[in-house]
């Protein structure tokens, strides 16, 4: 393990031999929330692949996501879906967190909504992106949006087969 410093607090990155004991449920909704988010399902907490577990000094850990060149927003031109997962396209959606209630989910959705006005602005901040890029990341992101905002799309991707009953993928 190696240590991060950031503001106020320190933390050990969590070695793969780590117990997940300190890592729960609700860090891991929100993680594989946003993975659905930006389409991607090239990410594994258990093996730690595309992601690092840290611990903070109270013993909580958070899962920190990285490399996403294989996810839908991306959409790298070599970016393939791993075939078995049955996709057509890295830009098809796949939850993969756990099996929640509407009730807990709408929770989740109300932080993922707070964020979305500042989506727009963050892609015009970036100085020569191209704008069909832009407008395709965009109308990605919407269909997320709009998917969690209709109870039967939200239920039919959030709660249907995809999602954990127990455990961590």
């Amino acid at each position: 393990a190696y240590e991060i410093t950031y503001g106020d607090w320190s933390s050990d990155v969590c070695s793969s031999d780590l117990a997940l004991s300190g890592y729960d449920k609700d860090d891991f909704t929100n993680t594989m929330l946003f993975e659905y988010m930006i389409g991607n399902v090239d990410v594994s907490i258990i093996t730690q692949h595309n992601v690092r577990l840290v611990q903070l000094p109270s013993g909580k850990t958070y899962a920190v996501p990285y490399d996403f060149d294989y996810s839908g927003l991306v959409d790298a031109a070599y970016a393939v879906a791993p075939p078995v997962l049955h996709l057509t396209s890295v830009r098809d959606g796949l939850y993969r967190g756990p099996c929640r209630t509407a009730e807990d989910l709408q929770g989740f959705f109300g932080k993922f909504l707070s964020i979305r006005p500042q989506i727009a602005p963050m892609y015009d901040s970036i100085p020569d992106l191209d704008p069909k890029a832009k407008a395709r990341a965009i109308a990605y992101l919407d269909e997320f949006y709009k998917t969690i905002q209709k109870p039967s799309d939200m239920k039919r991707e959030f709660m249907g087969f995809s999602c954990l009953k127990k455990g961590m993928m």
